[in-house]
């Protein structure tokens, strides 16, 4: 009961107007929504992008960018944890590649080269593949690698 409680709650605080505009972020703009809104805000957007990863189409379109990447990305590791955890749930893959780009990097790829060390770790754990090689054939370990040799 105290769940729908909140659940009504955070409705009447967005009212119809802000639950449309909410409906249509896109992953990102959500994630940001659960970092820095106010409460119950910031629940409402955890519930559309739950939401989101119910839609096959959504999922597809995350593998299709890296998408495990946009839960790393959050400034809090165990938010991080949690999209992660939800994400693999809802069926996105832990090592799809950004297929918008030539490079082929997948998320590990393109976190090996910022200099945070908790999304790498994590991914890692949650079964990315430190073997997969990008379009030009080096792993994450080689692309981090590179970017420490050239910004010591």
């Amino acid at each position: 009961m105290l769940l729908g409680g909140i659940a009504v709650i955070g409705l009447a605080a967005l009212g119809a107007k802000g639950f449309d505009e909410i409906s249509g972020y896109g992953v990102n703009r959500l994630i940001v929504c659960i970092e820095s809104a106010p409460a119950p805000i910031d629940w409402s957007c955890g519930q559309m992008l739950e939401h989101k990863l119910k839609s096959v189409e959504f999922v597809a379109d995350l593998n299709a960018n890296a998408g495990t990447l946009f839960a790393v990305l959050a400034d809090d590791p165990e938010l991080g944890r949690r999209l992660l955890t939800s994400f693999i749930e809802h069926g996105v893959d832990i090592n799809a590649t950004d297929r918008s780009s030539a490079s082929g990097w997948s998320a590990l790829h393109i976190m090996a080269m910022d200099s945070l060390q908790w999304p790498v770790e994590m991914l890692l754990e949650f079964g990315a593949d430190p073997s997969l090689v990008d379009a030009n054939g080096m792993t994450a370990l080689d692309l981090a690698r590179k970017v420490q040799n050239e910004n010591p």
